[in-house]
């Protein structure tokens, strides 16, 4: 099956390249003028699993500019490299496959990146059992660490077009532990730097397969995202430096682990306070110290976005007074259910360790918060910050904010 698809293609390498390989070890892609829909409707009963076992000790060619490896001695002429990682988990099983795409530049690995997101969206799905919540796949694109970022080739996350009309055998425990999962990947972005065309792929409305998104130390430009009819009041143009948005942001959670920089660039754009976006989870872990312009960027963005409906921030560190505006600010927020305050860092040192007062101050803080915002139903801060004296307080407005929720016209608990 695999190798009616593809060709040998190692006479066609440069002479330099062809040394390091065998001769049966370099396939390229025979899809012509196929676009994915047809390669992969002629290759209906064609699995991940099965791919991978062909290439993890070979080349395989999607254009004659980017290859897919499973081994990490890629061409020696292509120049840029990104690794992708599939993880596939159930409730008992958990297992990962990493393939690494090669390109002469970022841009030309992208028909190998789309290539490999299509064919595990085709193949682990199950039309049969759309609604099970018990399997994930996750997505982690990464490159090395390098200052500046390298850059990342464009993607499409739009959902296959043709795969409810295929079924797919279960050649393997891989394969039958990850049906159901009903076209939907969680996705990763490592140590890239990503532009606005990944933006718009990923919030602009038509990453449908898109359930989670993370962005972990990436340089992203273009963070602002707005509605079809918001123009320019003098020219009637829409500004080019933002997004063109008309189906509103699709990932339902967003997690952005980040530098001061980016966070501002974050925070100084629009795209959670956009009435069309679906974003109800966000985490932000921070890895610096927050500044006052960082504060008052933090505050509004809470204070701005009504569609959360969990938080959770993690920080080196924050002082009483940026702790009570954090509170304050979401003491009106209509939907949020759960919050969390962490620390970045895991270890436990003298001077988190507050005083008596301090303590109370912070617990008193959260307390308020309770009693203000009816719709908080689990907080969660460092519990050697807590006031052990009010903490029956607390579990009591949570408990009581938990009964009228599991009360009120229209639960969905």
């Amino acid at each position: 099956m695999i190798k009616d698809i593809f060709t040998c293609y190692h006479s066609h390498l440069p002479q330099s390249v062809q040394e390091s390989f065998d001769e049966d070890d370099v396939w390229i892609l025979k899809n012509g003028d196929r676009s994915f829909d047809d390669l992969f409707a002629d290759c209906g009963r064609w699995t991940f699993e099965e791919f991978y076992s062909f290439v993890k000790k070979r080349v395989v060619f999607i254009t004659p500019d980017t290859g897919i490896s499973g081994s990490c001695d890629t061409p020696s002429h292509h120049k840029y490299t990104v690794d992708m990682t599939f993880i596939f988990s159930t409730t008992t099983i958990k297992s990962e496959r990493t393939l690494h795409v090669s390109g002469t530049d970022a841009q030309t690995t992208s028909p190998a990146l789309n290539f490999l997101l299509r064919l595990v969206l085709e193949c682990y799905s199950d039309d049969e059992d759309k609604n099970s919540m018990n399997s994930k796949i996750g997505v982690i694109l990464k490159c090395f660490a390098t200052t500046p970022r390298q850059l990342l080739g464009s993607l499409d996350l739009s959902a296959p077009e043709s795969n409810a009309n295929r079924k797919r055998k279960d050649p393997s425990s891989t394969q039958s532990a990850c049906n159901g999962i009903n076209n939907k990947i969680d996705i990763e972005f490592r140590f890239l730097a990503l532009n606005k065309s990944h933006c718009e792929a990923i919030f602009g409305g038509s990453a449908t397969v898109v359930s989670c998104v993370k962005f972990s130390q990436c340089e992203v430009d273009e963070w602002t995202i707005h509605d079809k009819n918001d123009q320019d009041q003098n020219s009637g143009n829409t500004n080019n430096t933002v997004i063109k948005n008309d189906h509103g942001v699709t990932p339902k959670k967003l997690v952005l682990s980040c530098t001061q920089h980016e966070f501002r660039k974050f925070t100084e754009g629009r795209l959670l306070t956009s009435n069309n976006t679906s974003i109800r989870d966000m985490s932000l872990v921070l890895h610096f110290m927050l500044a006052d312009l960082d504060v008052h960027h933090l505050i509004s963005t809470l204070g701005n976005n009504q569609s959360l409906e969990h938080l959770s921030i993690e920080y080196l560190d924050l002082d009483d007074k940026t702790w009570t505006c954090i509170c304050k600010a979401l003491y009106n927020h209509p939907k949020l259910k759960r919050l969390r305050l962490a620390y970045t860092e895991k270890f436990a040192d003298s001077y988190r360790r507050l005083t008596p007062e301090r303590r109370r101050i912070r617990t008193n803080d959260l307390l308020k918060l309770l009693q203000t915002n009816k719709n908080l139903q689990e907080v969660q801060w460092p519990k050697f910050q807590q006031d052990e004296t009010l903490i029956l307080d607390v579990e009591r407005l949570l408990m009581e904010n938990m009964m009228r929720a599991s009360t009120s016209p229209g639960n969905t608990n």
